[in-house]
């Protein structure tokens, strides 16, 4: 699978890695975090402090979180201050507010 971005495609994997890098920035764990693949991949997109000032997050899954057979696309903005997520895919949102997740069409 891969993710469609404005500045080219990612794997899922990266993607992945990405997620945990908003978990460790907004957590405040950077310390020795250049020697690391992660810190490399924020070196390549501008550094840490570049990644820190950055609001928000918009990324394009292909085939997520169904299968490639049942292929469709699904736009995800997150928030990287607050952590509020949104989820906008064909027929369906889903997101996190802050104090609650939700969906519609709701269960």
């Amino acid at each position: 699978m891969k993710a469609q971005t404005r500045r080219g495609t990612w794997t899922i994997s990266s993607v992945m890695l990405l997620g945990v890098a908003i978990i460790i920035i907004s957590t405040g764990c950077t310390q020795n975090i250049k020697a690391t693949p992660l810190g490399k991949t924020y070196e390549a997109h501008g550094g840490i402090k570049q990644w820190q000032r950055q609001r928000t997050f918009i990324y394009s899954l292909e085939g997520f979180p169904l299968s490639p057979q049942v292929a469709k696309t699904n736009t995800s903005t997150v928030d990287l201050r607050h952590r509020y997520n949104r989820i906008e895919g064909t027929g369906f949102v889903v997101g996190f507010n802050g104090k609650q997740a939700w969906s519609t069409p709701g269960p």
